[in-house]
């Protein structure tokens, strides 16, 4: 782990004495080294590490995964704890399959999970499969600043900050009685304390925060919505092509505002619901003629291969229509 980023760690844990921190594992090579790390800080700091291996029982590492974290905590005198969420649901009677587009969700076989004690305590949450990608096209280190350009309703404002240690996320909405959602989203996932809001159109960003203030920038952008088509088919006749045309203009003014505020070397992440190559690829074309301080970067997100932009058509898993595309600042 990188020098800088220890010692910003080290005065998040200073915070810490006398308690008990828990690491949750699930098979990546980051929580392990954050449990050394904790563990190794437990004499200076007075703290004491926990481990947490969670498993919803489906991948086919999950108990080579479970047994060497295990192990490692035998042989250091930490504290193991195991959470499977498979059985949890099996006993709620739900059936269940592993997506098709990424490890991290799962596909029920009937709907009321969110009145199960799993739900209501926080360790699953209700998210597309194809909305859940767009998180995953970042390279989180744990310690960045983040600002979420469009957050509402929340869900993938949670998901940066389930990757985030000692770093934070910025979320915006232009409507404040939305920004509830986000908080209310963040309360029940317990990252509260890595998320802040704030009312503000993102096309007027950069009137408000500091050039270069972040590493990584999140724009899944207000869109037509035509990849929700499968659950929402009446969508088909109520955007026109200069609704389209309209909202291509939208977007291209948020990743204008957002652009400057991203510090050089950080990742921005544009994303929609949509499956229109106006608001899509198009947008992002433009953005790169006007801006040849970002490059796009291939992309690799879930079960999917690498490409250099991410189209997933609504009939993909039974999940929404979704696009994604990574761009990186220069420098």
């Amino acid at each position: 782990m990188h020098s800088l980023y220890n010692d910003i760690l080290i005065q998040e844990l200073k915070k810490y004495r006398d308690k008990k921190i828990l690491v949750a594992f699930s098979g990546g090579k980051d929580s392990l080294m954050l449990l050394d790390f904790i563990n190794k800080q437990k004499e200076s700091l007075n703290i004491y590490a926990g481990a947490c291996h969670i498993n919803h029982g489906l991948r086919h590492t999950a108990k080579r995964d479970e047994d060497f974290c295990r192990l490692y905590c035998i042989k250091n005198n930490i504290d193991f704890y195991t959470y499977n969420i498979s059985e949890e649901l099996k006993k709620d009677n739900f059936s269940f399959e592993e997506s098709s587009l990424t490890p991290h969700n799962l596909n029920l076989n009937k709907g009321g999970v969110a009145q199960t004690a799993l739900f209501k305590n926080g360790k699953i949450t209700i998210q597309d499969a194809a909305a859940s990608l767009a998180v995953d096209a970042f390279d989180f280190k744990g310690n960045e600043q983040v600002l979420d350009a469009c957050s509402a309703p929340g869900g993938k404002t949670v998901q940066i900050a389930e990757n985030l240690t000692t770093g934070s996320v910025i979320a915006l909405d232009i409507h404040e009685n939305k920004l509830k959602l986000v908080r209310n989203a963040a309360e029940h996932l317990h990252v509260s304390d890595k998320v802040k809001t704030k009312a503000l159109d993102a096309r007027k960003a950069k009137e408000y925060f500091n050039q270069r203030q972040f590493d990584k920038i999140l724009v899944d952008a207000p869109c037509s919505g035509l990849g929700l088509i499968r659950r929402k088919p009446e969508i088909r006749y109520e955007k026109s092509l200069n609704d389209i045309k309209n909202l291509a203009k939208i977007q291209l003014a948020i990743l204008e505002s957002v652009s400057g505020l991203l510090a050089n070397g950080g990742e921005l992440v544009y994303s929609t619901c949509t499956i229109s190559y106006e608001e899509d690829e198009g947008v992002v074309k433009q953005f790169l003629k006007l801006h040849p301080d970002f490059e796009l970067i291939p992309v690799q997100v879930g079960k999917l291969p690498k490409q250099e932009m991410v189209r997933i058509f609504p009939s993909s898993d039974g999940s929404d229509g979704f696009f994604i595309a990574k761009l990186k600042k220069r420098g």
